[in-house]
C-alpha cells in the first residue's frame, strides 16, 4: 500500500465506492424489475459499469500485491473479454486459500460451473463498449440491416443487436439452461431469480478474493465492494441461495 502515492490510492478508493453503488443499484433493480421492464437500460448501465470496474480494480490490486506497481496496460470496456483472464489469474494466485477456505472454494466452483454468468457478462461487455448507443447509431444510419438481423456467420461477427433483443435471448437461453418450459407463466420470474443469483455469486467471489488473496489493501478495502446480499449454501449441493435485503 505504501508504494502507491496517496492521490492514486484515494482515486482507487473513490472508484471502489462508485463500483459498489453501481452494482448494488443494478442488482436490486434486476431483482425487483418485471420482465422487459422500461428500467432495463438502467439495469444494464449500472451492471455494465460496475462489473467492468470491479474486475479492473481486482486486476489492479492483484498487480499491486504481486509487484508493487499498477498494471502496465489498460483494458477496454468488454468485461467479458478480460474477466476470464483476471479470474483465472487471481484463482491461481489464491490456490492455497481456495483449497483451505470452503466458502471461497464453493463460490469458485459455483461460478465456474454456472452456465449463465458468461453470457450475462457478454451482454454487459457489448453494452459497455457501445451498444448503449444502439438506437442513436441506428437513427444515424450507422448500423446496416444485415447487422440488425444477422443470417450468415459473417453477419453474426458484425452483428449489432439491440440491448432489448440481447436480453430477450439471454432470458431464453437461461430458461433452457435451467430446463424450464418457456410456456410456464412463472418461468420469467425463475429466470430473473437465477440471474440475480448468478451475478450475486460472481460478485461475492471477487469480494472474497479481496478479503483473503489481495494483500493488506485488498483486505482493508473489501468491505467497500461487498454485495449487500446473503448467500447460503444448500444442504445437499454447492448451489447457493441468495436473498436481497428488503
Amino acid at each position: 500500500m505504501d508504494s502507491l502515492p496517496r492521490p492514486q490510492l484515494f482515486a482507487l478508493i473513490e472508484q471502489m465506492s462508485a463500483t459498489q453503488r453501481n452494482l448494488t443499484h443494478g442488482l436490486q433493480m434486476l431483482a425487483s424489475s418485471e420482465y422487459r421492464s422500461p428500467d432495463l437500460d438502467v439495469v444494464l448501465q449500472s451492471l455494465a459499469r460496475g462489473s467492468e470496474t470491479l474486475v479492473k480494480l481486482t486486476r489492479i490490486l492483484a498487480h499491486l500485491h504481486a509487484h508493487g506497481t499498477l498494471p502496465p496496460e489498460r483494458r477496454g470496456h468488454r468485461v467479458d473479454l478480460f474477466e476470464p483472464e483476471v479470474r483465472r489469474s487471481v484463482s491461481e494466485a489464491a490456490e492455497d486459500v481456495i483449497a483451505t477456505w470452503g466458502w471461497l472454494r464453493m463460490l469458485a466452483e459455483f461460478v465456474a460451473a454456472d452456465p449463465v454468468i458468461g453470457e450475462l457478462l457478454a451482454i454487459l461487455g457489448r453494452y459497455g463498449e457501445g451498444e448503449r448507443y444502439h438506437h442513436l447509431d441506428r437513427a444515424h444510419g450507422k448500423i446496416a440491416p444485415e447487422q440488425l438481423n444477422p443470417v450468415t456467420p459473417e453477419d453474426e461477427a458484425r452483428a449489432r443487436v439491440a440491448p432489448e433483443r440481447a436480453w430477450d435471448e439471454l432470458v431464453v437461453r437461461t430458461a433452457l439452461a435451467l430446463d424450464l418450459s418457456l410456456l410456464d407463466a412463472d418461468t420469467t420470474s425463475k429466470v430473473r431469480r437465477h440471474l440475480v443469483l448468478s451475478f450475486g455469486s460472481w460478485w461475492e467471489f471477487y469480494a472474497a478474493i479481496w478479503v483473503r488473496a489481495l494483500g493488506d489493501l485488498g483486505r482493508q478495502c473489501a468491505s467497500s465492494i461487498r454485495p449487500p446480499i446473503e448467500l447460503r449454501p444448500s444442504a445437499d449441493s454447492l448451489n447457493v441461495r441468495l436473498t436481497l435485503p428488503a
